[in-house]
């Protein structure tokens, strides 16, 4: 029984099991193997983006490997202004704000996005 953790970086990763004996009269027997990989957790940030009166693409330094979780904190919002996020990938994701009548309007705002890993 072992156990082995380590860290690594890399895009793609080749395990082999190599077993090695003194005694010939010794049959090997594996009854099993296991690998656990455990991406780590990483975030991008904005601050004080300004998004336009029409929809605003936020594109990430590096894509994630897989779609992040995105928090928004808006500025200046007034009583009924809302924002939508939209095409949310590993890459980036889109945001449009809009007033209490559902007409664009250009805000404030910062995000966090938090995902595992580098994409393509």
């Amino acid at each position: 029984n072992m156990n082995t953790t380590s860290t690594q970086k890399g895009r793609y990763f080749k395990f082999r099991l190599r077993l090695a004996s003194s005694d010939n009269q010794t049959r090997a027997f594996i009854q099993g193997l296991e690998i656990k990989v455990q991406m780590q957790k990483r975030q991008e940030t904005g601050a004080d983006i300004v998004s336009g009166a029409s929809t605003k693409v936020i594109t990430f330094n590096n894509p994630f490997f897989t779609t992040p979780a995105i928090g928004i904190a808006a500025q200046n919002m007034a009583t009924g202004d809302t924002f939508t996020i939209s095409s949310k990938s590993n890459s980036s994701f889109s945001i449009d704000f809009s007033d209490s009548g559902g007409t664009p309007i250009s805000r404030s705002f910062d995000f966090v996005a938090v995902g595992h890993g580098i994409g393509q």
